[in-house]
């Protein structure tokens, strides 16, 4: 093999698999974040693990789950930048790629919301004002569905990348490259934290650029060598972060997503994960974004009630995931239909 693929191997650390299996790790702590982290917003007689719901351990997992919005951010920055440093994209190609995705993603968006929200109209949950009904459609408003709130976002997020590779690609020129850096990321976080996470999102996104830019998940891994010393460092680092996002009232994500994806990946690829386990992630990461549109329709807005009805909480938990996986694979071959057909992207 040439020394140019070795080297472009060894930076992208992330392989397109590996971001399957973030993704369907991400969407499991959605899901169960947004079932167990608000159980103001559930009634009725739910069976969990520690009776009580105020202390058991659905409830302090449910808190740490909120992190799979960031992991979502760094591993699109991340996979923008891959595909782009691969392809040796220029800026105009950057730009036509952040179109593209910003496109595609709305493609899929629009099959949902005109699925769903009909349904919410029919059933006299949602009322039709033009206004409102406009702001839902484009992703500026998320009265329809509040947990939708993301739509806005990862478009801007995706606005920005054009801008953030330019200014990487320029910083690769420079002499004091790292330090320079290094100043960059800690101010950004010292204003995000001045702000309440207001940025947290845009960093995390931003953060996955640059990881992949300076091969830093390559380097650290270079300093960890052998099997038993990378398995407990990952424990440690992934236990840390559980912690941290349990007790911590400030709001540090998008540090804290660098380290535990990195930490459970490298758990992923030093640990022989039952091969059934690494399908299931794979499959469940190709439709996290349909579950993560669909699911609290299920377990909030229209079907509580029914679902409430089975009492068990995992039992719900596992329902939900089923039911959203199985109606986003429909909408995907909806999707893919259009995309192969009507729209050339």
């Amino acid at each position: 093999m040439e020394e140019k693929n070795i080297e472009k191997i060894e930076k992208t650390y992330i392989i397109p698999q590996d971001s399957l299996y973030i993704y369907g790790i991400a969407i499991l702590m959605m899901v169960w974040h947004h079932f167990f982290g608000f159980p103001e917003r559930f009634h009725g007689n739910l069976q969990y693990f520690g009776g009580n719901f105020e202390y058991t351990i659905e409830l302090y997992l449910g808190y740490f789950g909120r992190l799979c919005i960031a992991m979502y951010a760094f591993i699109s920055g991340y996979g923008m930048t891959a595909k782009s440093e691969e392809k040796n994209l220029k800026l105009l190609d950057d730009i036509k790629q952040a179109i593209n995705q910003i496109i595609n993603f709305l493609i899929r968006y629009w099959l949902v919301f005109i699925i769903f929200i009909p349904i919410g109209l029919k059933m006299g949950i949602l009322k039709f004002k033009l206004g409102e009904f406009i702001g839902n459609l484009i992703g500026k408003s998320c009265s329809y569905n509040a947990e939708w709130w993301y739509v806005s976002y990862y478009i801007k997020m995706i606005v920005t990348y054009p801008i953030i590779k330019t200014i990487l690609n320029k910083l690769k020129q420079k002499r004091m490259k790292n330090l320079v850096l290094l100043l960059m990321v800690l101010i950004l976080i010292i204003i995000n934290c001045l702000t309440s996470g207001r940025y947290t999102y845009y960093l995390c996104f931003w953060f996955g650029m640059i990881i992949y830019t300076e091969e830093v998940y390559s380097k650290v891994k270079e300093r960890i060598p052998g099997k038993f010393k990378t398995i407990i460092t990952s424990f440690i680092g992934i236990i840390f972060c559980i912690v941290f996002r349990m007790i911590s009232k400030i709001d540090m994500d998008e540090v804290l997503v660098v380290i535990y994806i990195f930490c459970v990946l490298q758990l992923l690829k030093e640990i022989k994960v039952n091969n059934v386990i690494r399908k299931l992630l794979q499959f469940l990461g190709s439709y996290s974004m349909y579950i993560w549109l669909i699911h609290t329709f299920f377990l909030y807005y229209y079907f509580q009630n029914q679902l409430l009805k089975i009492r068990f909480s995992i039992v719900i938990y596992i329902i939900t995931i089923c039911i959203c996986t199985i109606i986003g694979y429909m909408i995907n071959k909806i999707y893919g239909k259009l995309k192969k057909h009507v729209i050339k992207l």
